[in-house]
């Protein structure tokens, strides 16, 4: 039996949340655990790499909510980018619980998560023991 390993841990703020990304590795995809503040587990998203017939990388969602959550969504596709640019599976464990939250804050955040996790990516795509498990080798 393989365990997860540890491979980074990522770090940011939205406003004044401290937010964390644990990376772990098992076999041949990613975990990330995504640690905000009143942690839980809101929802899960999971990212499928593939190549398009003209050789571009590209990713799938799938997503799956936590009965009276709506992390899921923004889990799937935080999960899909992070599965295009490194082309391995990736499942994302989220749960985000800011209190009176607006709708406008809402959609900060959304944006925040997608752009850091864009960053993320790219780091992590650029680890070496990735290659070996990337959907096209």
């Amino acid at each position: 039996m393989r365990e997860m390993k540890k491979l980074a841990q990522f770090e940011s703020n939205f406003e004044s949340f401290q937010l964390f990304a644990n990376v772990y590795s098992k076999q041949n995809s990613l975990i990330i655990d995504v640690v905000t503040p009143n942690e839980h587990l809101g929802g899960m998203g999971v990212g499928l790499p593939y190549i398009r017939a003209n050789g571009a990388k590209s990713a799938n969602f799938h997503c799956i909510s936590i009965p009276a959550h709506r992390d899921a969504e923004l889990a799937g596709k935080l999960a899909r980018i992070i599965a295009k640019n490194t082309e391995v599976p990736v499942i994302v464990l989220l749960g985000i619980h800011i209190p009176n939250i607006s709708r406008s804050q809402i959609l900060k955040l959304s944006q925040f998560f997608e752009k850091w996790f864009v960053e993320i990516s790219f780091k992590l795509a650029k680890d070496p023991s990735l290659y070996s498990n990337k959907v096209n080798q």
